[in-house]
């Protein structure tokens, strides 16, 4: 439409003298290119509409400028619903596409192969401290294996450093952390223990924890933040505060689901 309106602007501007035939039949072809657009384009109708009583306005005809602003008060509420209608599926699909500090990755072996499992992996900053340190730089990691929040497990980087913590006696190596939800005052706790060597830490998840387990899993699954309070029982001076905020896990989980085609949800 805009290549015919523009033809027959060019073609009045420039006729020595249109006749009001000449004009009528000009503004005709315009109003039946309008009249092509769907109504649900309201925002193109609203432009047509315009283009069609700013032509009739400059040469002073009334063949369609009635019509034309009837036509303009309509499609300028639709167009602008339309405006704000887009502008929230914008954000709905922005929404969907945001991850927090969520990532997906696949393990790979000894070799550096994938080994076609995968996971969700959640990272937050906070301190330690111990006997050499005070409040110094700690990276938290949290794994989901296969995106399941059926057994999270984690690492724990002092200094914000490329090596985990390692358990170091022959022992489970123990960390006890006590739980709040950061939106109310529910506090539990959460033991965490590695072997000897492991760079990683399970949570203890036997019998008599069963309870307090599932809370932090609802708190996972609920997108909530937990905020920990940890230390070593064999040195308590080695002590470990952050947050997990796990909002988005859904976001992540169908990312790790879709793959690539996550993208195009």
């Amino acid at each position: 439409m805009k290549n015919t309106v523009k033809f027959l602007s060019i073609f009045i501007l420039f006729s020595c003298s249109p006749s009001e035939e000449e004009l009528k039949i000009a503004i005709d072809e315009i109003y039946n290119q309008v009249k092509t657009i769907p109504s649900s384009k309201p925002c193109e109708n609203l432009d047509g509409y315009k283009n069609l009583y700013e032509y009739e306005s400059r040469f002073k005809t009334n063949f369609y400028s009635e019509l034309s602003l009837q036509k303009i008060a309509l499609y300028e509420e639709e167009c602008f619903k339309k405006a704000i209608a887009d502008e929230k599926e914008k954000q709905r699909k922005a929404e969907l596409r945001k991850l927090g500090s969520w990532s997906t990755g696949n393990y790979v072996d000894e070799f550096g192969d994938n080994t076609g499992e995968g996971f969700i992996k959640l990272t937050a900053y906070g301190y330690f401290s111990n006997s050499a340190t005070t409040d110094s730089r700690l990276r938290v990691v949290m794994m989901l294996s296969d995106g399941k929040i059926d057994e999270p497990w984690f690492r724990f980087y002092e200094y914000d450093g490329n090596n985990a913590v390692k358990g170091v006696f022959s022992d489970a190596n123990p960390i006890r952390c006590r739980v709040k939800e950061a939106n109310g005052s529910n506090i539990f706790p959460i033991g965490l223990y590695q072997a000897q060597g492991w760079d990683y830490l399970h949570i203890d998840a036997s019998k008599k924890k069963d309870a307090d387990v599932q809370k932090l899993k609802n708190l996972i699954q609920d997108e909530g933040i937990a905020k920990f309070s940890c230390y070593r029982e064999r040195y308590s001076s080695d002590k470990y505060r952050f947050d997990l905020n796990f909002k988005y896990l859904s976001n992540a989980q169908k990312k790790y689901e879709l793959g690539s085609d996550w993208y195009n949800q």
